[in-house]
């Protein structure tokens, strides 16, 4: 027992019906251990704010424009789409605040974000990407929605982003996909998603490498169990080793409201300016 949480070793679950075993034998994260009795929430706060480090190993290695600068010309504006005040861009309309000029990334696949509607816009780490590049889409999941997929999309040319038991890696991919899909919610609800695409045995899956994801949100899967944004962006970093001329950081501005979020998040927790997490 310390510091008010007691650690345990994680065991599949009945919804973790389709995911790669090896992922689940992990201890969790330490974002939130297994609460016992007598649980104090201000200790899960410390905690988190312990753990958040901007000079992490990932974001130390990317090449992004300047944050500060970005964070600092906070002007807000009022979305050309619902009329509602929004400080970067607006999460419903998912279109950009035209006094903060994004980055674009030009991406060889298209990429589509199948979110799941019970997931949060304001928790997501997937959408964002549709502002950050022509070739991401956004799709919320749905049974005839995904009909529409089976129907747009070829089964040699299209792969599901996902560790699942019966995937392949980036490195075993025989020809370069032109399709991603990127399942958008939480690890909880990845089981409803799954269910339906196993039964139209339609796209194949393909996983990462094992990485240690930096997001703040809590999940009980271990450190390698990625969010959406972090396993698009390793996905095209494989891909760029795999395809072509090697990485040469040309997909990096892929985390950019991924890491601007990541230092609002840090600054609030830290104490530091008055600044709120807007995600």
């Amino acid at each position: 027992m310390d510091g008010g949480y007691k650690k345990c070793k994680h065991r599949p679950r009945q919804r973790d019906n389709y995911i790669d075993r090896e992922l689940l034998y992990e201890e969790p994260p330490t974002r939130k251990l297994v609460k016992h009795e007598g649980f104090n929430k201000h200790e899960r706060i410390k905690d988190l704010r312990k753990q958040l480090d901007s000079n992490n190993q990932l974001f130390s290695q990317l090449k992004l424009p300047p944050i500060e600068g970005f964070l600092r010309d906070g002007k807000k504006a009022v979305c050309a789409g619902c009329n509602k005040n929004n400080r970067f861009y607006c999460l419903n309309c998912l279109l950009p605040n035209p006094n903060h000029p994004l980055p674009r990334v030009r991406l060889p696949c298209n990429t589509v974000i199948l979110h799941h509607p019970q997931e949060k816009a304001s928790k997501s780490s997937g959408l964002p990407l549709v502002l950050l590049s022509q070739e991401v889409n956004m799709v919320t999941y749905q049974e005839d929605m995904l009909e529409e997929l089976f129907k747009a999309y070829s089964e040699e040319d299209t792969y599901v982003l996902y560790p699942h038991k019966d995937s392949i890696t980036v490195t075993e991919l025989t020809h370069p996909p032109k399709n991603i899909i990127a399942i958008d919610c939480t690890w909880f609800q990845t089981n409803t998603v799954l269910r339906h695409l196993e039964k139209a045995k339609k796209f194949r899956y393909v996983k990462l490498q094992d990485y240690e994801t930096q997001f703040w949100r809590y999940q009980n899967h271990g450190a390698k169990a990625l969010s959406t944004a972090e396993a698009v962006f390793y996905f095209y970093r494989e891909f760029a080793e795999r395809f072509e001329q090697g990485y040469h950081h040309q997909y990096d501005e892929l985390l950019f409201l991924y890491v601007t979020n990541y230092h609002i998040i840090e600054e609030y927790h830290k104490g530091g300016k008055e600044v709120k997490p807007c995600i």
